[in-house]
């Protein structure tokens, strides 16, 4: 009878649920691949209960560093970049007038004075027409689709 090959990383396969979790923390603690563990992560899969662990345990020993990029700074897809939370903060102002009854040419005059941004920007990005808006808004993560 021909023995079965025992790889050496068996203690490790756990079940089918798991595995694509351990391929992609040993991709990233053996090769540097941190590609598959994005992918798992974003495509939104049930997350078996060891994985969390394991992930907090890969953050612990990782010095993570910010990724040089050419050009300016990316802002994280959990935060607005300033120049964008200023026009937000504007719009706001611009509703809350509105609400009050104020005209609409008054309510863009007096929220963009009240937060320091151009009024002819705020018209656009009230109106949806500001470009760096949309590409904000195209790395902010879909709406959970778990229910």
């Amino acid at each position: 009878m021909a023995e079965r090959y025992i790889s050496e990383f068996d203690h490790l396969i756990v079940g089918a649920e798991h595995q694509p979790w351990i391929d992609a923390f040993l991709a990233l603690d053996e090769g540097g691949d941190k590609k598959p563990l994005i992918k798992l992560l974003r495509k939104n899969a049930p997350v078996p209960w060891p994985a969390p662990w394991h992930l907090a345990d890969l953050l612990e020993r990782y010095k993570l560093t910010k990724r040089q990029n050419r050009g300016g700074v990316t802002s994280p897809s959990y935060d607005y970049p300033p120049a964008l939370r200023e026009l937000i903060r504007a719009k706001k102002y611009y509703e809350r007038k509105l609400a009050r009854g104020t005209d609409k040419n008054t309510a863009f005059k007096e929220a963009a004075a009240q937060g320091e941004v151009n009024q002819q920007t705020l018209r656009n990005f009230v109106a949806g027409k500001n470009a760096h808006a949309r590409r904000v808004e195209k790395r902010k993560p879909p709406p959970n689709p778990r229910p």
